[in-house]
């Protein structure tokens, strides 16, 4: 059986890559980042759920009128989620040095040691 700690996909990685790339103020809602990867909306809903129950996003329901729709549920990178990101995002690395960084926490400075 796995956890929710030990699933690191390359739909993982696309989701995170997305996150770190919103412009600060603008969190993307699970459906535009479904649009934006590629991805069906169960697929990225059960990437966040995951990435939120592991502390590495954190959702924010939207406020205000939205008329004619539900109020969507914005997600953006934790500190630690944006640490645990930026450093392979930068040094493009390869999916596989990606999952190496993520679960070690050796990988950058910036990273706490697990």
């Amino acid at each position: 059986m796995t956890t929710a700690a030990t699933r690191m996909t390359r739909t993982t990685v696309e989701v995170l890559t997305l996150l770190l790339a919103a412009p600060a103020g603008d969190p993307p809602w699970a459906a535009r980042i479904g649009e934006l990867a590629g991805l069906g909306r169960s697929t990225v809903s059960q990437i966040l759920a995951r990435l939120t129950a592991l502390g590495r996003v954190t959702p924010r329901m939207e406020e205000g009128p939205h008329p004619g729709r539900p109020a969507r549920v914005f997600y953006e990178l934790t500190p630690e989620g944006r640490n645990q990101t930026e450093a392979p995002v930068a040094d493009g690395r390869s999916f596989d040095g990606w999952v190496r960084h993520w679960y070690s926490g050796n990988g950058c400075p910036a990273c706490p040691r697990r």
